[in-house]
């Protein structure tokens, strides 16, 4: 149980900093591009009001679809990659050598 409550708290933070880090990106990426066309670009809080509307829109799953599968799906995928931001993030703050063998696997599979 003592070692459970640091890898929930690392996996928490890493995908919180991952998400907060990748929606900036968007927006810093999406600012470029406005200004490289001569136009103003969104405000910095775009992406993320972005993410909000879409969590508001309805699902619809289609007929011939299993409705388990179609809805997990993102889940898996978002695993996956919070998994691989653990590692990196892992990586960069721990002190050298704390990795293990499969780091490079798990991030090619991911």
């Amino acid at each position: 149980m003592d070692i459970l409550v640091p890898v929930i708290l690392l996996v928490g933070l890493g995908f919180l900093a991952t998400g907060t880090l990748g929606l900036l990106a968007t927006w810093v990426d999406r600012k470029v591009t406005a200004r490289v066309q001569y136009r103003v670009g969104p405000p910095w809080y775009q992406p993320f009001a972005d993410v909000v509307k879409l969590m508001g829109k309805e699902t619809i799953v289609p007929r011939a679809a299993s409705k388990a599968a179609f809805l997990i799906s993102p889940l898996i995928g978002l695993a996956g990659t919070t998994l691989v931001s653990v590692i990196i993030w892992m990586a960069i703050i721990s002190p050298k050598g704390a990795g293990f063998a499969g780091d490079l696997i798990v991030m090619a599979l991911g």
